[in-house]
């Protein structure tokens, strides 16, 4: 009778053990959860470049972290130059195209005939375009959800996008 009572106290012990192992495994992996894509292209750029540090560490004379070092230093500059200047140029645009609608000067040409030709949607694009050309304020104040969705993907992506540069670094 004793022996049946440890026997089932040694299982519901394992048992819970293994349930908080399991349960610190599934918290670990939703820590990771983000950075897995980021540790997969990491993995990838460095057995992808391998080859290349050693080469390079051969004909520079150099040790292997001087060499990983130098080429740290320029891939985050050749992520984090064009990362910036595509930021830069996106938010001085939009900036741009804000003043334009404030101060009504944001003028559309004229629709293209051939518009209304493209099957389901080509008719009410037509019209839209109209719309937008002779009354933009309306227009931006039909399609403001629309309007604000995208512009909360592209904040969502300029921030990944800069979590990512940053995490390179």
């Amino acid at each position: 009778m004793q022996n049946e009572e440890a026997i089932v106290r040694l299982s519901i012990e394992i048992a819970l053990k293994i349930g908080l192992i399991a349960l610190i495994f599934y918290i670990s992996f939703l820590i990771a959860k983000p950075f897995l894509g980021l540790i997969a292209w990491a993995i990838i750029l460095a057995i992808a470049l391998f080859p290349i540090v050693e080469k390079t560490a051969k004909k520079i004379r150099s040790n292997r972290k001087t060499t990983v070092a130098i080429f740290t230093v320029f891939i985050v500059s050749a992520l984090a130059f064009p990362t910036y200047t595509l930021w830069d140029k996106a938010i001085n645009s939009i900036r741009d195209l804000s003043r334009f609608v404030h101060k009504k000067e944001l003028s559309l040409p004229e629709a293209p005939k051939k518009l209304q030709e493209i099957p389901y949607v080509g008719k009410k694009l037509y019209e839209t375009w109209e719309q937008a050309r002779e009354d933009p304020e309306f227009v931006v104040k039909r399609f403001t959800p629309q309007i604000k969705s995208a512009a909360t993907k592209a904040i969502d992506v300029f921030r990944s996008t800069l979590t990512v540069v940053f995490l390179s670094i």
